[in-house]
Formats: structure tokens, sequence, C-alpha cells
């Protein structure tokens, strides 16, 4: 069985998570006007700022994304790495350990 590629991931997480109620959830295209590593989901939830770097499972981030999620953590919000729609809605819903902030 092929891994899932991590557009289908950021897809179903982007779906999933807009479905929950009071949250906002996107995916910023990159550009020339957007600062280089920005997690790939920026999520609203309640006033907090979450971003969700989404990758396949094994994978990690890369130093200037590692740098660029402590920035924001150092902001105060919560930043976070995964893998599947259900560790993204784990995370926003405040369920899951690997909330960092």
């Amino acid at each position: 069985m092929t891994a899932k590629r991590e557009s289908s991931i950021k897809r179903g997480i982007l779906a999933a998570l807009n479905k929950l109620p009071g949250v906002f959830a996107y995916k910023g295209h990159g550009g020339p006007y957007q600062h280089a590593g920005i997690p790939d989901i920026s999520v609203i939830k309640a006033g907090t700022a979450i971003y969700l770097e989404v990758k396949r499972p094994g994978e990690e981030m890369t130093p200037l994304q590692s740098a660029m999620a402590r920035k924001l953590s150092k902001a105060g919000a919560i930043v976070a790495v995964v893998t599947s729609v259900e560790e993204a809605v784990a995370i926003v819903e405040g369920q899951n350990g690997k909330t960092r902030r």
C-alpha cells in the first residue's frame, strides 16, 4: 500500500477542521509575500492561533520550518507537526500531548 501524499493529507485535515464549530482553517499558498517556513495550515479557534505543519509519517520539519515554529510558539501560538486528520483534530480540540506552546 502506498503512503498518502502530503497534499491529500492536507485536504483531509482542512475539510475536517472546517467542520468543527468555531474553527476557521486555511492553507497559505506561499510566494514572495509569505515568510519562508510558515506551517502548512493556519487555524483560528476561540481567538487562539494554531499552526499545523503537515508531514508524511516519518518525515521531519526542515531547519527553517523548526526555526519558524519556535518563533510562532514564542509569540504565543500553538504549533504542531501532524501526519493525519485524527492528529490535527485532536490538537485543535486540545486533546494531544504533541501540542506545544
